[in-house]
């Protein structure tokens, strides 16, 4: 049985929020490793909270991070949104691990509140955009459309063999 062609996918306004959000964070942490990397360079003995390095390393590894889930959410991949918040998830904890472990300053311990709100919104606001039904319809269509082509393909690959076995 045939199966009938998938209707063309299309992003909603909710994975384009979350695709600008993504954007935000990824560049977020590309500069924060760009910064990083300049202060270890510049003012080697300046003190701080955080190692330059660390920061840096840290940074570049979560713009990674972002970058994956950037890819798979623009691409309809179906693992793209388990990965996006088991991303962003880790990216807050490590964020607040820092913050609680290494926070020296008067400033630090003041906003921390402030953080709290922010990451939330943030947190949210990605969790929150999976979740909806519409974001959750359109990742079900693509792994269908995904299938659909897999059947394609198969199906191409049937016939392409029983014509050059007649």
């Amino acid at each position: 049985m045939a199966q009938e062609k998938p209707h063309k996918l299309r992003h909603t306004r909710f994975t384009l929020l979350l695709l600008f959000a993504l954007l935000f964070l990824f560049a977020e942490n590309v500069i924060g490793a760009g910064l990083s990397i300049q202060q270890a360079i510049e003012l080697p003995k300046l003190a701080t909270d955080l190692s330059p390095i660390y920061v840096g390393a840290m940074s570049a590894v979560w713009a990674i991070g972002f970058a994956v889930c950037l890819f798979g959410i623009s691409r309809l991949n179906p693992w793209a949104p388990r990965i996006t918040i088991v991303i962003t998830t880790l990216y807050f904890v490590n964020l607040w691990v820092n913050r609680l472990a290494f926070g020296r300053s008067s400033e630090s311990f003041a906003t921390l509140g402030f953080y709290a709100i922010l990451d939330a919104i943030c947190l949210a606001l990605v969790a929150g955009t999976l979740a909806w039904p519409g974001t959750r319809r359109l990742f079900a269509d693509a792994r269908r459309y995904l299938e659909w082509l897999e059947t394609q393909s198969e199906n191409h690959s049937e016939t392409s063999n029983a014509d050059h076995q007649s």
